[in-house]
């Protein structure tokens, strides 16, 4: 270890509820000297959301180039102990902060440090620029000392109070530390299931990540999550009916039976059942389609919901005559549901004839 003592001053504490805050202001050269930057999902204490070189590198050119940069905004972090003695002290009578900073960016861990929440691009910027600029910067600093990761967690997610997260990166930690209202927790179990499972035919389909630019060939997670939710809904027919596993393995059964039902259709981009549409018009179906439950009758395992869509074997899914404002899942969802159990009526015709006939 090369360990170098680091003093911050002045250093003012503070609390906000019983949580202890320090609030300084560091220099650009103090920051780059004990900061570090750990990302959720990444390591174990990870709390920063996903970097963007191209935003970094639009900071550094501001800082650059402005005549007077600012940034108001407090960066937001955590002092950290590290091994041994390496452990941030407050002296109250001289508001400083002292503690063994390790020097060797790649053993930064070992030795206390400061673990940057919110600033990881202004700190990224810092690096690009030149000794001779990163004099001209200043920035005001509010941690907590040796916080818990739930802890800083939670006032990551709190600042979207005052800026906009991406929303699957605040299901993703929201769901972490078990956080999530009942029903947000259920859609986000069922899309977890569906593009994890192997026997799912969305296996490795659904965008969880953080960047904007889903793939083309991935379902963006935000796309599906409200209909999902509906299924754990009071207005759902599953709701008061299954607990929270079994209404995630009705849809999970409900995706493989339409799959494996509607195989040639299944997953080609150039079809409805291709694209976010079909996938939601499937979850409605489940969700508040009268005349399909009806046809399951209670029974939401795999192969009742296979026995179902073969009644909806001859669906037209791409309908030319349609209006475009019937391509919604609602409308879709309503039309395979009465078209089901048209074909349903039919087969019960024929057995009661059958049956008469049988009689006499």
């Amino acid at each position: 270890m090369a360990l170098k003592e680091v003093t911050i001053h002045p250093v003012i504490r503070s609390t906000s509820g019983d949580t202890v805050l320090f609030n300084f202001v560091l220099t650009a050269d103090q920051l780059l000297a004990i900061g570090e930057v750990l990302r959720f999902g990444q390591h174990p204490e990870g709390v920063n959301r996903m970097f963007v070189n191209n935003h970094a590198l639009g900071i550094a050119k501001y800082m650059r180039e402005a005549p007077d940069p600012v940034f108001a905004e407090n960066m937001v972090g955590n002092l950290r102990d590290g091994e041994d003695s390496c452990a941030w002290v407050y002296d109250e009578k001289t508001l400083a902060l002292r503690a063994m900073v390790e020097t060797d960016e790649e053993e930064r861990l070992s030795g206390a440090c400061l673990v940057i929440s919110d600033g990881q691009h202004r700190f990224a910027a810092l690096q690009m620029l030149s000794a001779e600029d990163r004099k001209r910067f200043e920035f005001p600093f509010t941690a907590t000392l040796n916080a818990p990761h739930d802890l800083q967690l939670s006032l990551f997610r709190k600042q979207t109070l005052q800026r906009r997260q991406n929303r699957r990166l605040q299901l993703k930690i929201d769901c972490f530390r078990g956080v999530l209202p009942r029903n947000d927790r259920v859609a986000y179990a069922m899309a977890l299931r569906l593009n994890s499972d192997p026997s799912s035919p969305l296996q490795g389909k659904v965008y969880f990540d953080e960047n904007p630019r889903v793939p083309k060939d991935q379902f963006n997670l935000l796309s599906l999550f409200g209909d999902l939710k509906a299924t754990a809904g009071k207005s759902s027919f599953l709701h008061g009916t299954l607990d929270e596993r079994e209404q995630e393995e009705a849809v999970f059964n409900m995706f493989r039976a339409a799959a494996m039902q509607w195989a040639h259709r299944w997953g080609r981009t150039s079809k409805i059942l291709g694209k976010p549409l079909g996938l939601r018009t499937l979850i409605r179906l489940l969700s508040h389609g009268g005349r399909f439950h009806q046809i399951l009758n209670g029974d939401f395992s795999l192969e009742s919901f296979e026995r179902a869509f073969e009644f909806g074997k001859g669906f037209k899914w791409e309908v030319k005559t349609m209006e475009p404002g019937q391509f919604n899942p609602n409308s879709m969802a309503a039309r395979l549901d009465e078209y089901m159990w048209g074909q349903y009526a039919k087969t019960l015709t024929t057995a009661s004839a059958e049956a008469d006939e049988a009689a006499a």
